[in-house]
């Protein structure tokens, strides 16, 4: 509970809400992936509201289309 805290003194509360959100978001539930959050973290990440995942779009011969899989 103490890491939390320091990660929290460290990086701001409001960041940790966020880097909590994202855990709890995708069943991270650990010390390691808090703190692995926070220092991979980019203002885009903590900016972006919207939660929508990232689309991209790869053409290749070895990429296969969602049509494969069905």
């Amino acid at each position: 509970m103490s890491g939390v805290i320091q990660l929290a003194l460290k990086n701001g509360n409001e960041k940790i809400e966020e880097a909590a959100s994202i855990c709890l978001e995708y069943d991270f539930i650990s010390y390691r992936k808090l703190d692995k959050i926070l220092s991979l973290r980019s203002d885009d990440l903590f900016s972006c509201s919207d939660k929508e995942p990232l689309q991209v779009d790869i053409e290749h011969e070895n990429v296969r289309g969602h049509s494969y899989y069905q």
